[in-house]
């Protein structure tokens, strides 16, 4: 038979246990959520998901055709960027050619030559004494030939991918999309970096 005492430990059991739950709850409700941003109808971006817990940093951007440049960073770290940028020109006839005819090629690792051919392209990547590329290849990436170029910037210690694309079918509006980070950051963000660009989606 149940006395007393026991009736009263076990009332104060579950008011302590709804205490808890109410504890719970108010942590859950105070803690924040996480934010994941989604890149819609920007250049030849038809939809890109970005990390979860991403977030805007900045965006310069003028009349249709102008110069403009987009990024973002995680919440806790504003040196690493995934950033879009389009220069707000074309480049030379010449050069926009070289880059055409080379996307149309099968996916392949660039020579010199070529990688030498498209100089007004990849502007500050085409100096060894600047940067030191691991990587220029074309790639199929979801269906559309691009550019990759992955490297380190030796004056700032920095590593990147960037994919170039062929934002007007000749090879000269180029739409960059590029993650970027210092050095002993860079491999900690990279397959988070990856699997946004690899979201891509295009018009």
């Amino acid at each position: 038979m149940r006395t007393l005492q026991d009736r009263l430990r076990e009332l104060n059991d579950q008011y302590a246990a709804s205490l808890a739950l109410e504890a719970v709850k108010a942590a859950q409700a105070e803690a924040p959520v996480a934010t994941q941003v989604t890149i819609r109808n920007h250049g030849q971006i038809r939809s890109m998901v970005l990390p979860v817990g991403w977030i805007e940093e900045g965006r310069e951007e003028g009349d249709i055709g102008a110069r403009s440049y987009w990024s973002f960073h995680p919440e806790k770290g504003s040196d690493v960027r995934i950033c879009f940028y389009y220069r707000g020109r074309h480049v030379s006839p010449e050069a926009g050619q070289r880059f055409h005819e080379i996307l149309q090629l099968r996916p392949h690792w660039l020579t010199s030559s070529q990688i030498a051919s498209i100089a007004e392209i990849i502007r500050d990547k085409k100096s060894e004494d600047a940067f030191q590329a691991l990587l220029f290849q074309t790639n199929d990436f979801n269906g559309k030939n691009v550019l990759l170029v992955e490297g380190r910037y030796k004056t700032i210690d920095e590593d990147t991918i960037a994919m170039y694309i062929d934002a007007d079918g000749m090879g000269r509006a180029i739409q960059e999309v590029f993650f970027q980070a210092p050095k002993g950051e860079y491999l900690r963000y990279l397959r988070e970096a990856k699997a946004a660009l690899g979201s891509i989606v295009w018009k």
